[in-house]
Protein backbone atom coordinates (compact mmCIF):
# COMPACT_ATOMS: atom_id res chain seq x y z
CA UNK A 1 0.00 0.00 0.00
CA UNK A 2 1.64 2.97 -0.91
CA UNK A 3 2.20 5.75 1.63
CA UNK A 4 -0.06 9.10 1.38
CA UNK A 5 2.10 12.44 1.11
CA UNK A 6 1.24 14.55 4.14
CA UNK A 7 0.11 17.74 2.40
CA UNK A 8 0.45 21.30 4.50
CA UNK A 9 -1.00 24.48 3.73
CA UNK A 10 -0.23 27.82 6.44
CA UNK A 11 -3.01 30.03 6.30
CA UNK A 12 -3.54 34.04 7.89
CA UNK A 13 -6.99 34.66 9.00
CA UNK A 14 -8.37 38.19 8.04
CA UNK A 15 -11.01 40.17 7.50
CA UNK A 16 -14.14 38.46 7.89
CA UNK A 17 -12.40 35.53 9.47
CA UNK A 18 -11.65 37.86 12.42
CA UNK A 19 -13.08 36.96 16.03
CA UNK A 20 -16.18 38.38 17.33
CA UNK A 21 -17.22 39.05 20.94
CA UNK A 22 -19.83 36.78 22.64
CA UNK A 23 -21.41 36.69 26.28
CA UNK A 24 -21.36 34.22 28.72
CA UNK A 25 -21.59 34.27 33.01
CA UNK A 26 -19.95 33.25 35.87
CA UNK A 27 -22.64 34.16 38.36
CA UNK A 28 -23.29 32.00 41.82
CA UNK A 29 -26.50 29.43 41.08
CA UNK A 30 -29.39 29.12 42.99
CA UNK A 31 -29.99 28.31 46.28
CA UNK A 32 -30.79 24.28 46.99
CA UNK A 33 -34.07 23.58 48.53
CA UNK A 34 -32.85 22.41 52.47
CA UNK A 35 -35.62 19.87 52.62
CA UNK A 36 -34.02 15.72 51.92
CA UNK A 37 -33.79 15.60 47.94
CA UNK A 38 -34.09 12.07 46.34
CA UNK A 39 -31.90 11.48 43.42
CA UNK A 40 -32.39 11.77 39.71
CA UNK A 41 -34.10 8.17 38.91
CA UNK A 42 -36.54 8.61 41.45
CA UNK A 43 -39.83 11.18 40.78
CA UNK A 44 -43.69 11.36 40.19
CA UNK A 45 -44.83 8.19 38.38
CA UNK A 46 -42.24 5.91 38.56
CA UNK A 47 -41.89 2.19 39.67
CA UNK A 48 -40.24 0.35 41.85
CA UNK A 49 -39.16 -3.34 41.82
CA UNK A 50 -41.26 -5.55 43.85
CA UNK A 51 -40.06 -9.00 45.69
CA UNK A 52 -36.62 -7.26 46.90
CA UNK A 53 -35.27 -4.85 49.76
CA UNK A 54 -36.39 -1.43 48.09
CA UNK A 55 -33.10 0.52 47.89
CA UNK A 56 -33.64 4.67 47.69
CA UNK A 57 -31.18 7.26 48.15
CA UNK A 58 -30.32 11.05 47.52
CA UNK A 59 -29.17 14.12 49.04
CA UNK A 60 -29.83 16.43 52.14
CA UNK A 61 -28.04 18.51 54.41
CA UNK A 62 -24.84 16.59 56.16
CA UNK A 63 -25.51 14.85 59.22
CA UNK A 64 -29.43 15.14 58.98
CA UNK A 65 -31.34 12.70 59.95
CA UNK A 66 -33.88 11.19 56.84
CA UNK A 67 -37.26 9.11 57.06
CA UNK A 68 -37.96 7.32 53.62
CA UNK A 69 -41.53 6.46 54.00
CA UNK A 70 -43.87 4.36 51.38
CA UNK A 71 -47.11 2.72 51.75
CA UNK A 72 -47.26 2.23 55.36
CA UNK A 73 -43.26 1.23 55.93
CA UNK A 74 -40.41 3.39 56.79
CA UNK A 75 -36.77 3.60 56.88
CA UNK A 76 -34.29 5.59 58.99
CA UNK A 77 -31.07 7.00 57.18
CA UNK A 78 -28.39 9.77 57.85
CA UNK A 79 -26.74 11.64 55.63
CA UNK A 80 -22.87 11.30 55.24
CA UNK A 81 -19.97 14.00 55.14
CA UNK A 82 -21.12 14.49 51.72
CA UNK A 83 -24.64 15.26 51.89
CA UNK A 84 -25.65 11.52 50.76
CA UNK A 85 -27.95 9.12 52.18
CA UNK A 86 -29.07 5.68 51.34
CA UNK A 87 -32.12 3.92 52.86
CA UNK A 88 -33.38 0.28 52.42
CA UNK A 89 -36.84 -1.29 53.10
CA UNK A 90 -38.26 -4.11 52.86
CA UNK A 91 -39.60 -5.92 49.77
CA UNK A 92 -43.05 -5.08 49.06
CA UNK A 93 -45.48 -6.87 46.59
CA UNK A 94 -46.46 -5.19 43.27
CA UNK A 95 -49.53 -2.57 44.05
CA UNK A 96 -49.90 0.76 44.04
CA UNK A 97 -50.12 3.90 44.04
CA UNK A 98 -48.34 5.12 46.64
CA UNK A 99 -46.46 8.26 47.62
CA UNK A 100 -42.79 8.26 48.63
CA UNK A 101 -41.49 10.62 50.80
CA UNK A 102 -38.18 11.62 52.34
CA UNK A 103 -38.51 13.76 55.74
CA UNK A 104 -35.91 15.89 57.71
CA UNK A 105 -35.90 18.41 60.21
CA UNK A 106 -35.74 21.00 57.07
CA UNK A 107 -38.70 19.32 55.89
CA UNK A 108 -40.18 16.75 53.43
CA UNK A 109 -40.33 16.12 49.66
CA UNK A 110 -42.94 13.95 48.49
CA UNK A 111 -43.21 11.80 45.30
CA UNK A 112 -46.55 10.78 43.98
CA UNK A 113 -47.87 8.02 41.70
CA UNK A 114 -45.56 5.56 42.34
CA UNK A 115 -46.17 2.03 41.59
CA UNK A 116 -44.29 -1.29 42.60
CA UNK A 117 -44.04 -4.06 40.23
CA UNK A 118 -41.28 -4.98 37.90
CA UNK A 119 -38.66 -2.80 36.10
CA UNK A 120 -35.78 -3.10 33.02
CA UNK A 121 -33.39 -1.64 32.06
CA UNK A 122 -33.22 -1.46 27.80
CA UNK A 123 -30.15 -0.17 26.62
CA UNK A 124 -27.80 -0.30 23.27
CA UNK A 125 -27.45 1.45 20.57
CA UNK A 126 -29.43 3.11 17.82
CA UNK A 127 -31.68 0.02 18.05
CA UNK A 128 -32.58 0.25 20.99
CA UNK A 129 -32.56 4.02 20.58
CA UNK A 130 -35.52 3.66 17.81
CA UNK A 131 -38.35 5.31 19.29
CA UNK A 132 -42.44 3.90 18.94
CA UNK A 133 -43.13 6.94 17.25
CA UNK A 134 -41.23 6.09 14.24
CA UNK A 135 -41.49 2.09 13.95
CA UNK A 136 -43.70 0.40 11.54
CA UNK A 137 -47.23 0.42 12.52
CA UNK A 138 -47.31 3.38 15.11
CA UNK A 139 -50.07 5.31 13.07
CA UNK A 140 -52.60 3.25 15.10
CA UNK A 141 -53.16 5.10 18.58
CA UNK A 142 -51.82 3.28 21.27
CA UNK A 143 -54.08 2.44 24.34
CA UNK A 144 -53.34 4.36 27.80
CA UNK A 145 -52.20 2.18 30.29
CA UNK A 146 -51.44 3.23 33.88
CA UNK A 147 -50.01 -0.16 34.94
CA UNK A 148 -46.93 1.01 31.97
CA UNK A 149 -44.67 3.15 32.70
CA UNK A 150 -41.44 4.41 30.90
CA UNK A 151 -38.13 7.42 31.42
CA UNK A 152 -35.69 7.64 28.82
CA UNK A 153 -32.15 9.04 30.43
CA UNK A 154 -30.20 12.21 28.74
CA UNK A 155 -27.26 11.89 26.69
CA UNK A 156 -24.76 13.55 28.35
CA UNK A 157 -20.79 12.54 28.34
CA UNK A 158 -18.51 13.11 31.43
CA UNK A 159 -15.17 12.78 31.76
CA UNK A 160 -15.59 10.61 35.41
CA UNK A 161 -18.32 8.36 37.13
CA UNK A 162 -21.20 10.76 38.65
CA UNK A 163 -23.05 10.73 41.49
CA UNK A 164 -26.48 11.61 40.03
CA UNK A 165 -27.78 12.06 37.13
CA UNK A 166 -27.39 15.66 35.78
CA UNK A 167 -31.38 16.22 35.38
CA UNK A 168 -33.84 14.54 37.15
CA UNK A 169 -36.05 11.57 35.35
CA UNK A 170 -39.24 12.42 33.86
CA UNK A 171 -41.02 8.89 34.37
CA UNK A 172 -44.13 8.81 31.96
CA UNK A 173 -47.06 6.78 32.42
CA UNK A 174 -48.23 5.52 28.88
CA UNK A 175 -50.64 7.29 26.95
CA UNK A 176 -50.63 7.96 23.25
CA UNK A 177 -49.17 11.50 24.20
CA UNK A 178 -46.53 9.85 25.95
CA UNK A 179 -45.72 6.64 23.69
CA UNK A 180 -43.87 8.02 21.14
CA UNK A 181 -40.97 8.59 22.58
CA UNK A 182 -40.22 5.53 24.38
CA UNK A 183 -37.58 3.03 22.78
CA UNK A 184 -40.04 0.81 20.77
CA UNK A 185 -38.14 -2.56 21.12
CA UNK A 186 -38.38 -1.93 24.94
CA UNK A 187 -41.76 -0.79 24.98
CA UNK A 188 -43.68 -3.42 23.08
CA UNK A 189 -41.58 -6.19 25.74
CA UNK A 190 -42.75 -4.82 28.75
CA UNK A 191 -46.44 -4.32 27.33
CA UNK A 192 -46.71 -7.70 26.49
CA UNK A 193 -44.82 -8.56 30.21
CA UNK A 194 -47.37 -6.69 31.61
CA UNK A 195 -50.25 -8.43 30.10
CA UNK A 196 -48.92 -11.80 30.76
CA UNK A 197 -47.54 -10.90 34.71
CA UNK A 198 -50.51 -8.56 35.65
CA UNK A 199 -48.53 -6.18 37.23
CA UNK A 200 -46.64 -2.54 37.04
CA UNK A 201 -44.40 -2.58 34.60
CA UNK A 202 -41.40 0.53 34.23
CA UNK A 203 -38.51 0.47 31.85
CA UNK A 204 -36.02 2.56 31.88
CA UNK A 205 -34.27 3.85 28.31
CA UNK A 206 -31.01 4.12 28.77
CA UNK A 207 -29.55 4.06 25.13
CA UNK A 208 -27.04 6.16 23.16
CA UNK A 209 -26.85 5.51 18.83
CA UNK A 210 -23.29 5.12 17.35
CA UNK A 211 -21.62 4.95 20.45
CA UNK A 212 -18.58 2.48 21.05
CA UNK A 213 -18.32 -0.42 23.87
CA UNK A 214 -16.29 0.95 25.24
CA UNK A 215 -18.38 3.83 26.61
CA UNK A 216 -20.42 1.63 28.55
CA UNK A 217 -17.85 -0.11 30.55
CA UNK A 218 -16.19 1.46 33.52
CA UNK A 219 -13.11 3.14 33.98
CA UNK A 220 -11.60 0.36 36.34
CA UNK A 221 -12.49 -2.62 34.01
CA UNK A 222 -11.23 -0.62 30.93
CA UNK A 223 -8.13 0.15 32.97
CA UNK A 224 -7.47 -3.54 32.97
CA UNK A 225 -7.02 -3.67 29.00
CA UNK A 226 -3.06 -2.31 28.63
CA UNK A 227 -4.77 -0.52 25.11
CA UNK A 228 -6.93 1.93 27.44
CA UNK A 229 -5.09 1.66 30.90
CA UNK A 230 -3.44 5.35 29.42
CA UNK A 231 -6.24 7.08 28.50
CA UNK A 232 -8.57 6.07 31.30
CA UNK A 233 -6.06 7.99 33.38
CA UNK A 234 -5.86 10.84 31.26
CA UNK A 235 -9.49 11.55 31.49
CA UNK A 236 -9.68 11.06 35.45
CA UNK A 237 -6.79 13.28 35.39
CA UNK A 238 -8.96 16.20 33.35
CA UNK A 239 -11.84 16.03 35.31
CA UNK A 240 -9.82 16.64 38.72
CA UNK A 241 -7.50 18.55 37.30
CA UNK A 242 -8.19 20.21 34.19
CA UNK A 243 -5.16 22.55 33.88
CA UNK A 244 -3.01 19.36 34.49
CA UNK A 245 -5.07 17.50 31.81
CA UNK A 246 -4.23 19.72 28.90
CA UNK A 247 -0.82 20.58 29.38
CA UNK A 248 -0.69 16.07 29.52
CA UNK A 249 -2.44 16.28 26.52
CA UNK A 250 -0.68 19.05 24.91
CA UNK A 251 2.49 16.72 25.60
CA UNK A 252 1.07 13.76 23.90
CA UNK A 253 0.22 15.60 21.16
CA UNK A 254 3.61 16.60 20.17
CA UNK A 255 4.62 13.01 20.73
CA UNK A 256 2.16 11.66 18.47
CA UNK A 257 3.23 14.89 15.49
CA UNK A 258 6.76 14.28 16.26
CA UNK A 259 6.16 10.52 15.26
CA UNK A 260 4.45 10.67 12.26
CA UNK A 261 5.71 14.42 10.78
CA UNK A 262 9.68 14.73 10.84
CA UNK A 263 9.20 18.91 10.62
CA UNK A 264 6.56 19.01 13.55
CA UNK A 265 9.24 20.35 16.11
CA UNK A 266 10.21 22.89 13.49
CA UNK A 267 6.67 23.83 12.98
CA UNK A 268 5.59 23.79 16.61
CA UNK A 269 6.81 27.77 16.61
CA UNK A 270 4.09 28.35 14.48
CA UNK A 271 1.70 27.98 17.54
CA UNK A 272 3.58 31.28 19.40
CA UNK A 273 2.60 34.28 19.18
CA UNK A 274 5.79 35.74 18.00
CA UNK A 275 5.92 34.27 15.19
CA UNK A 276 6.18 36.45 12.23
CA UNK A 277 3.05 35.43 10.00
CA UNK A 278 3.35 37.99 7.59
CA UNK A 279 4.54 35.55 4.46
CA UNK A 280 1.68 33.17 5.03
CA UNK A 281 -1.40 33.99 2.52
CA UNK A 282 -4.65 34.99 3.74
CA UNK A 283 -8.12 33.37 3.58
CA UNK A 284 -11.43 34.30 5.49
CA UNK A 285 -12.85 30.92 5.82
CA UNK A 286 -16.50 30.42 5.23
CA UNK A 287 -17.14 26.67 4.60
CA UNK A 288 -14.95 24.01 3.28
CA UNK A 289 -11.82 25.20 2.58
CA UNK A 290 -12.12 23.60 -1.12
CA UNK A 291 -14.86 26.13 -1.88
CA UNK A 292 -12.97 29.03 -0.92
CA UNK A 293 -11.69 29.79 -4.64
CA UNK A 294 -7.81 29.37 -3.75
CA UNK A 295 -6.47 26.98 -6.53
CA UNK A 296 -3.73 25.38 -4.27
CA UNK A 297 -7.20 24.09 -1.79
CA UNK A 298 -9.11 23.42 -4.70
CA UNK A 299 -8.71 19.42 -3.82
CA UNK A 300 -6.18 19.49 -0.76
CA UNK A 301 -6.71 16.67 1.49
CA UNK A 302 -4.17 17.13 4.36
CA UNK A 303 -2.90 19.28 7.56
CA UNK A 304 -2.88 22.96 7.29
CA UNK A 305 -2.21 25.80 9.71
CA UNK A 306 -4.49 28.94 10.51
CA UNK A 307 -3.58 32.02 12.28
CA UNK A 308 -5.74 34.90 13.39
CA UNK A 309 -5.31 37.73 16.21
CA UNK A 310 -7.60 39.99 18.34
CA UNK A 311 -7.00 42.59 20.52
CA UNK A 312 -8.77 42.87 23.66
CA UNK A 313 -8.95 45.63 26.32
CA UNK A 314 -7.69 44.80 30.17
CA UNK A 315 -11.34 44.08 31.02
CA UNK A 316 -12.13 41.92 28.22
CA UNK A 317 -8.83 39.85 28.62
CA UNK A 318 -10.13 39.26 32.50
CA UNK A 319 -13.02 38.34 31.38
CA UNK A 320 -12.73 36.16 28.12
CA UNK A 321 -13.23 32.09 29.25
CA UNK A 322 -13.49 30.39 25.87
CA UNK A 323 -12.56 30.37 22.32
CA UNK A 324 -15.50 29.19 19.84
CA UNK A 325 -13.97 28.15 16.07
CA UNK A 326 -17.18 26.18 14.95
CA UNK A 327 -17.11 22.90 12.97
CA UNK A 328 -13.77 21.81 11.30
CA UNK A 329 -13.04 18.80 9.34
CA UNK A 330 -11.62 16.55 10.63
CA UNK A 331 -8.97 16.96 13.24
CA UNK A 332 -7.67 19.81 15.29
CA UNK A 333 -5.52 21.26 17.96
CA UNK A 334 -5.96 25.00 18.79
CA UNK A 335 -3.34 26.96 20.62
CA UNK A 336 -3.91 30.47 23.14
CA UNK A 337 -1.01 32.35 22.65
CA UNK A 338 1.11 29.47 22.39
CA UNK A 339 -1.09 27.24 24.95
CA UNK A 340 -3.19 24.32 23.78
CA UNK A 341 -6.57 24.39 24.63
CA UNK A 342 -8.13 21.79 23.28
CA UNK A 343 -8.72 19.55 19.90
CA UNK A 344 -11.29 17.56 18.11
CA UNK A 345 -11.26 14.75 15.91
CA UNK A 346 -15.39 15.03 15.11
CA UNK A 347 -16.13 17.17 11.64
CA UNK A 348 -19.37 18.45 12.83
CA UNK A 349 -18.69 18.80 16.18
CA UNK A 350 -18.51 22.96 17.09
CA UNK A 351 -15.22 23.31 18.40
CA UNK A 352 -16.12 25.36 22.27
CA UNK A 353 -12.63 25.20 23.83
CA UNK A 354 -12.69 26.89 27.60
CA UNK A 355 -9.72 28.74 28.61
CA UNK A 356 -8.01 29.31 32.07
CA UNK A 357 -7.82 32.40 33.75
CA UNK A 358 -5.00 34.24 32.04
CA UNK A 359 -4.51 32.93 28.77
CA UNK A 360 -5.52 36.31 26.82
CA UNK A 361 -3.93 39.00 27.57
CA UNK A 362 -4.33 42.51 27.12
CA UNK A 363 -3.57 43.84 23.53
CA UNK A 364 -2.59 41.23 21.32
CA UNK A 365 -3.65 38.03 21.23
CA UNK A 366 -2.77 34.86 18.80
CA UNK A 367 -5.52 32.30 18.46
CA UNK A 368 -3.12 29.37 16.37
CA UNK A 369 -5.08 26.05 14.53
CA UNK A 370 -3.66 22.87 13.39
CA UNK A 371 -6.08 20.66 11.02
CA UNK A 372 -5.67 17.98 8.90
CA UNK A 373 -8.55 16.57 7.60
CA UNK A 374 -10.39 17.81 3.66
CA UNK A 375 -11.92 21.24 4.79
CA UNK A 376 -10.60 23.10 7.07
CA UNK A 377 -12.60 25.72 9.21
CA UNK A 378 -16.48 24.80 7.90
CA UNK A 379 -18.24 26.55 9.83
CA UNK A 380 -19.32 30.86 9.14
CA UNK A 381 -17.19 33.55 10.11
CA UNK A 382 -19.93 34.81 12.74
CA UNK A 383 -19.16 31.37 14.85
CA UNK A 384 -16.18 31.62 15.79
CA UNK A 385 -15.42 34.33 18.67
CA UNK A 386 -13.95 34.89 21.89
CA UNK A 387 -16.69 34.30 25.00
CA UNK A 388 -15.92 36.72 27.93
CA UNK A 389 -18.18 37.07 31.35
CA UNK A 390 -21.33 39.35 31.39
CA UNK A 391 -24.66 39.34 33.18
CA UNK A 392 -26.86 37.57 30.52
CA UNK A 393 -27.58 34.32 31.62
CA UNK A 394 -28.58 32.26 28.62
CA UNK A 395 -30.94 28.67 28.25
CA UNK A 396 -33.98 30.63 30.25
CA UNK A 397 -37.39 29.56 29.18
CA UNK A 398 -40.99 31.09 30.08
CA UNK A 399 -44.03 28.62 29.25
CA UNK A 400 -47.37 29.39 28.20
CA UNK A 401 -48.70 26.22 27.79
CA UNK A 402 -47.17 23.54 25.94
CA UNK A 403 -45.17 26.51 24.40
CA UNK A 404 -41.68 27.65 25.20
CA UNK A 405 -39.77 31.02 24.40
CA UNK A 406 -36.30 31.90 25.25
CA UNK A 407 -36.39 34.67 28.05
CA UNK A 408 -33.54 37.22 28.81
CA UNK A 409 -32.32 36.72 31.88
CA UNK A 410 -29.90 39.07 33.71
CA UNK A 411 -27.95 37.54 36.87
CA UNK A 412 -27.53 40.07 39.89
CA UNK A 413 -25.12 38.06 42.78
CA UNK A 414 -27.39 34.85 43.41
CA UNK A 415 -30.87 36.31 41.77
CA UNK A 416 -31.78 36.10 38.09
CA UNK A 417 -34.27 38.00 36.84
CA UNK A 418 -36.48 37.43 33.92
CA UNK A 419 -37.21 40.59 31.52
CA UNK A 420 -40.40 40.42 30.53
CA UNK A 421 -41.63 37.12 31.48
CA UNK A 422 -44.20 37.82 33.80
CA UNK A 423 -46.95 37.38 31.19
CA UNK A 424 -50.43 36.70 31.47
CA UNK A 425 -50.58 33.09 30.57
CA UNK A 426 -47.31 32.06 31.96
CA UNK A 427 -47.10 28.85 33.95
CA UNK A 428 -43.54 27.99 34.12
CA UNK A 429 -39.88 29.10 34.05
CA UNK A 430 -37.37 25.99 33.21
CA UNK A 431 -33.00 26.24 32.54
CA UNK A 432 -31.27 24.48 30.30
CA UNK A 433 -34.16 22.46 29.44
CA UNK A 434 -32.36 20.38 26.19
CA UNK A 435 -30.80 17.05 25.46
CA UNK A 436 -27.44 19.39 25.20
CA UNK A 437 -28.38 22.89 26.44
CA UNK A 438 -25.53 25.85 25.83
CA UNK A 439 -26.08 27.54 28.44
CA UNK A 440 -23.75 29.83 30.86
CA UNK A 441 -24.53 29.93 34.53
CA UNK A 442 -21.82 29.15 36.74
CA UNK A 443 -21.47 29.37 40.68
CA UNK A 444 -18.25 31.34 42.45
CA UNK A 445 -16.73 27.74 42.51
CA UNK A 446 -17.31 27.12 38.72
CA UNK A 447 -20.04 24.94 38.96
CA UNK A 448 -22.83 24.68 36.28
CA UNK A 449 -26.19 25.05 37.71
CA UNK A 450 -28.32 22.34 36.86
CA UNK A 451 -31.42 21.88 34.67
CA UNK A 452 -34.75 22.99 36.38
CA UNK A 453 -37.90 23.95 35.76
CA UNK A 454 -39.85 26.34 38.36
CA UNK A 455 -44.36 26.25 38.07
CA UNK A 456 -45.29 29.92 38.79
Amino acid sequence: MKRRRLLKQVIRLTGAAGFVLAASLATPVLAQPAAPAFAGIFGDHAVLQRGEALTVWGTAAPGLGVTVSLGGKTAEAKADAQGRWRASMPAMSAGGPYTLSASGASGTTTLKDIMVGDVYLCAGQSNMEFPVRLSTGAWPEFPANPELRFVNIQRISELAAQQDLKRPAAWNVVTPQTVGEAPAACYHMARTLQRKQKVPIGFIGSNWGGTTIQGWIGAQSLKSLPAYAERVEALAVMASNPAKGMADEARRHERWWDAHDPQAKAQRAWSLPGFDDAAWPSLSPRGSWKDAGVAALAGFDGAAWFRTSVTLSEAQARAANAVQLGPIDTYDSTWVNGVRVGGGSIAWMWRDYPVLAGAFKPGRNVIAVHVLGGGGLTGLPEQRGIKTSAAHAIGFEACAGAACQYALAVAQGDTVTLKGANQPGTTRVRYAWADAPYVNLYSADDLPAAPFEIAL
